[in-house]
């Protein structure tokens, strides 16, 4: 479960950063840039996977290298 927690609140973090990069861009520029809901959606759920994976495999392998050890 903190796996899962880790992983959603890193990809949180990444979306919500690149919203507010996106937004002082607009704001600098001079021009709104929006960035629609569906696209946010699908870079949280693919940053999310991606991250769960991550750690995912990162787990086993500590496993794998403890088996290994004893």
């Amino acid at each position: 479960m903190n796996r899962l927690l880790l992983a959603f609140l890193k990809s949180a973090v990444i979306t919500a950063g690149f919203d507010a990069v996106c937004f002082l861009y607009g704001a600098v520029s001079g021009s709104r840039y929006e960035i629609p809901l569906p696209i946010e959606v699908i870079l949280f759920l693919v940053l999310f996977v991606t991250n769960y994976g991550e750690y995912l495999l990162d787990d086993r392998n500590r496993r794998d290298d403890q088996a290994e050890n004893q």
